[in-house]
């Protein structure tokens, strides 16, 4: 009888530790299998050059795209912008092409960055209208209409099949400075985030992504509230910028190089909304195939490009180097031969031109054929020349705010005609100038100057609000002509440009 009771014990015994498994099995496959989702992020950014050789492009990206969609993993990919702008063809289109291509590679969202207001608002608002895909700005508002730029949306949310993503996009509000934008305001990151993260979760968002167009310091603290689960960004020239903290926290990624894109695999419980797996990687375009579709599409425009601006035009003797860091940051050939051009077309006492308007990054060697490409590439905006009558203390203000951010590389820097200044770059900002001459003389703070400068400049882009109220002269020559053409003429007048660095600017700081 004992035996008995005892089986019957065993049998009940181990039936509820059996059941107590089947339990804990049914739950975690439960979770695994519903709550549990699997996505993976690919994210670019900062291509304004569809066919770059050296680093890949568009056809290499759509490619990669292909491939991993092919995957049983769910694909989001998102696009940093920062791409309208400024390029040779974009010159032409204002960045119609980008459009093109990016329609064809069908992102699930685009970020406005500062490269999309290359060709200022309403063209921004067409290109949307354009997109088959949503543009996306958190932080901005139309002062005409008190809300977003048309065509834009506040914030988005991403529905896949067990997942929701929300997308915040912001701005610096130095984008309006440095691109002469008066029709937009820039609203506090911090407020913006926050408000978006807010209604995005109560939309049902499980995961927020950030796409910041700087290198925020406030990036970390919204990851750390937890108010944004990861901030994707990419500066090919941050490493060129001093001052900057890069964070280490690997939900705020930071990519430096071009051709670089990343990918993220990432694993969450929706039930829950917490983290399960996170993975990030980066893969090099130049290690994927040209896609058929998109490489056709990218030799449609350069062939056009081909066709319009492959004639030569004259000779570079020196070698002419227009880096970043050179046209930003010291005196250069090429910014030299620039507002010799703007002196002479408009007969002006002086010829200024920012650094931050030359954007080819390009180093051509001794006795490099120049060609109408080239200098279209190196001047993609669409600036025409202003001839404006100021005093000398206006222009010693000019030069201070030219000076006052040259460790950050900052396109206000200035290439001149007519003028020799020293600076000294370790005194405060606003105190730097040290002795101006102009056409040889000391400049005189109450005598008037003519300036040939560029439309951008004269209406107070890049922080130049000193020359807002100046008089505008009339000169003899077209006043709508834009400044590469300009430039493509003096070229050709002249053929051969033998420039040499002149000491027009010296930098005078104890350690140089």
């Amino acid at each position: 009888m004992h035996k008995v009771e005892g089986f019957f014990l065993f049998l009940f015994t181990h039936n509820k530790l059996i059941s107590i498994l089947v339990f804990i099995l049914l739950s975690f496959f439960h979770n695994t299998l519903i709550a549990s989702s699997n996505i993976k992020v690919i994210f670019a950014a900062s291509m304004p050059d569809i066919s770059d050789v050296e680093h890949g492009s568009y056809a290499e990206l759509a490619t990669l795209l292909k491939e991993e969609k092919a995957k049983d993993t769910e694909v989001i990919f998102l696009f940093g912008g920062d791409s309208l702008g400024p390029s040779t063809m974009s010159s032409l289109d204002k960045g119609v092409h980008i459009i093109d291509i990016l329609n064809t590679l069908e992102p699930d969202a685009v970020s406005i960055n500062k490269r999309e207001f290359s060709f200022y608002t309403d063209e921004l608002s067409l290109r949307s209208y354009e997109a088959s895909f949503p543009l996306v700005a958190s932080n901005i508002v139309d002062k005409s209409t008190n809300i977003n730029v048309d065509g834009i949306n506040d914030n988005l949310l991403i529905e896949k099949e067990k997942i929701n993503i929300g997308i915040i996009s912001v701005l610096n509000k130095n984008v309006i400075e440095e691109y002469g934008l008066k029709r937009i305001s820039i609203i506090d990151i911090e407020e913006s985030v926050k408000k978006h993260a807010k209604s995005l979760r109560e939309q049902g968002a499980n995961y927020i992504i950030l796409l910041p167009s700087n290198v925020f310091d406030i990036t970390q603290k919204l990851l750390d509230e937890k108010i944004i689960d990861l901030s994707l960004d990419k500066n090919t020239h941050f490493k060129l910028k001093s001052n900057q903290n890069r964070s280490d926290d690997h939900k705020n990624i930071l990519i430096t190089n071009k051709g670089i894109v990343l990918m993220i695999n990432i694993s969450i419980d929706t039930e829950t909304n917490k983290l399960i797996k996170f993975k990030s990687t980066f893969a090099n375009l130049n290690d994927y195939k040209k896609d058929t579709e998109v490489l056709n599409q990218v030799t449609n425009y350069t062939n056009r490009l081909n066709s319009l601006f492959q004639e030569k035009i004259g000779i570079f003797t020196k070698k002419v180097n227009t880096n970043r860091e050179v046209v930003r940051g010291q005196e250069s050939i090429f910014g030299n031969v620039i507002a010799d051009a703007l002196k002479k077309y408009a007969n002006a006492d002086i010829g200024w031109m920012n650094g931050g308007s030359i954007r080819g990054e390009t180093i051509y060697k001794k006795n490099h054929q120049i060609s109408r490409r080239d200098i279209t590439k190196e001047l993609p905006f669409r600036n025409s020349v202003t001839l404006i009558e100021v005093k000398g203390e206006q222009i010693l203000d000019a030069l201070e705010n030219s000076f006052s951010l040259v460790e950050n590389l900052k396109g206000r820097f200035l290439h001149f005609s007519g003028m020799e200044v020293l600076y000294d770059k370790s005194e405060k900002v606003g105190q730097r100038v040290k002795k101006v001459l102009i056409n040889k003389a000391k400049l005189q703070k109450k005598k008037t100057y003519t300036i040939a400068t560029t439309s951008y400049l004269a209406s107070g882009g890049d922080g130049y609000t000193m020359l807002l109220n100046s008089k505008q002269l009339n000169y003899s020559n077209s006043k709508k002509r834009l400044l590469s053409n300009i430039l493509i003429d003096y070229i050709i007048d002249k053929k051969i440009i033998s420039n040499e660095l002149e000491g027009r600017i010296k930098e005078v700081s104890s350690g140089k």
